[in-house]
């Protein structure tokens, strides 16, 4: 009578309808997106494609064999073994079927699954054409966080908003730098003011910035760093003296994900989820500290302008004294932002060395450093400050978080 073939194809119509119906569920409850990433799974297609070979294989054996014959069909007994092995085959399969597929409808891993879509590639794409070619690949993650804030599903969101944060930190470190020698044809110290145009169709033509066009501009850094942005990209642009003044672009996706954390921010307000609106205020303020660390001035500011938006619903019950300390605070981290930072680690020895000096002088009363030596340790995390006798070391940890002076 062949090996199942009534018993698979009910079980593989089961199967099939179940796992359907449970991942139509949680795309209901997150987003559409999971059932797309279940259908084009290798379990799924390999269930399909073992049940289906099964059930043909049987259909085969019972209208091409003649069975109750079997001795006119060579070999009989080996396609009989081939029927049942494809039969146990199948009903295996579906242990790691069923799990995987429970793991799968977990958020975390819905998640990780779709950041892991926003690749370099995609980023370049984005920040170069200034928004995204087909869809924006980080709507389905905020789409699933908000929901979670909605339902009051705290863990997820708090999950969801820590991957976004490790999704930015990891493209961070790959500090994304357009170099190229192409011939300046706009003029640094008339930028901004006359030469805007210029530098715009500079950026256009020679590094396919399209988005640039209505973008403003800024000067950092006592005029060493031209910054220019929008609503949507941020480029900071600096002369490299070491390379006879190669000029280069260093993207900034910070916006990219700044915008999102803050659409997320507005839910959290909405739901008066306070969770998520703490756990919002305290990303902007890591991103902020990474922007002011790393010399991104555009992220800087928007990351204080987006904790004041934030910050600003949060806390509209608040005292006049209250809202006084947070003016002042904003206040002075504005003029850091806009006056420029201490110094620049990639800059010592050379172009920041008397600031180090004087910070050394300023901050630390330590009045010997006026013609001290600088040197760097090979693995730059560490500036020594020597005269005579006497030697300041100023060192950073590994993540480049914190820096620690000692004095000797």
């Amino acid at each position: 009578d062949g090996v199942g073939v009534e018993a698979l194809s009910g079980i593989f119509a089961l199967v099939i309808t179940l796992s359907l119906m449970v991942v139509q569920m949680a795309s209901q409850q997150y987003t559409h997106r999971i059932m797309d990433i279940h259908i084009k799974s290798l379990i799924f297609r390999a269930v399909i494609a073992i049940y289906l070979g099964s059930i043909f294989y049987n259909v085969f054996m019972l209208g091409w064999l003649d069975l109750e014959n079997s001795s006119s069909v060579p070999y009989i007994s080996i396609y009989v073994e081939i029927s049942i092995l494809l039969s146990f085959l199948s009903f295996i399969m579906l242990i790691p079927y069923f799990y995987i597929t429970i793991v799968r409808l977990k958020p975390e891993t819905v998640i990780s699954k779709l950041l892991a879509n926003i690749d370099e590639d995609y980023l370049k794409r984005f920040y170069k054409e200034g928004e995204p070619s087909k869809e924006d690949k980080m709507l389905p993650i905020t789409e699933i966080i908000e929901k979670s804030i909605s339902s009051g599903d705290h863990e997820t969101a708090r999950l969801g908003i820590d991957m976004i944060y490790m999704c930015y930190t990891s493209h961070f470190k790959k500090e994304y730098l357009f170099s190229r020698d192409v011939e300046c044809l706009f003029s640094w110290d008339s930028v901004p003011g006359d030469d805007d145009k210029k530098l715009k169709d500079f950026l256009r033509d020679n590094f396919d910035i399209g988005w640039a066009e209505n973008a403003k501009i800024l000067k950092f850094d006592d005029g060493k760093t031209i910054s220019i942005f929008n609503n949507e990209n941020a480029a900071e642009i600096l002369i490299d003296k070491k390379e006879d003044g190669k000029l280069n672009i260093r993207a900034d996706v910070s916006h990219y994900f700044l915008k999102h954390i803050l659409g997320i921010g507005r839910e959290a307000i909405i739901r008066e989820n306070d969770d998520s609106m703490k756990q919002v205020l305290e990303t902007f303020g890591k991103m902020g500290e990474r922007a002011i660390r790393e010399n991104l001035n555009i992220c800087a500011r928007k990351s204080v302008e987006y904790t004041e938006i934030i910050g600003s619903k949060v806390l509209k019950d608040h005292d006049p004294v209250t809202q006084q300390m947070i003016d002042s605070l904003q206040g002075m981290l504005r003029m850091i932002i806009k006056n420029g930072y201490l110094f620049s680690m990639d800059s010592v020895p050379g172009d920041d060395d008397e600031k180090v000096k004087e910070f050394l002088r300023e901050d630390f009363d330590i009045d010997w450093t006026e013609n001290a030596e600088i040197f760097k340790s090979d693995d730059c995390k560490t500036i020594s400050i020597r005269k005579d006798e006497n030697t300041a070391k100023i060192i950073v940890d590994e993540k480049k978080e914190k820096a620690t002076l000692k004095i000797t």
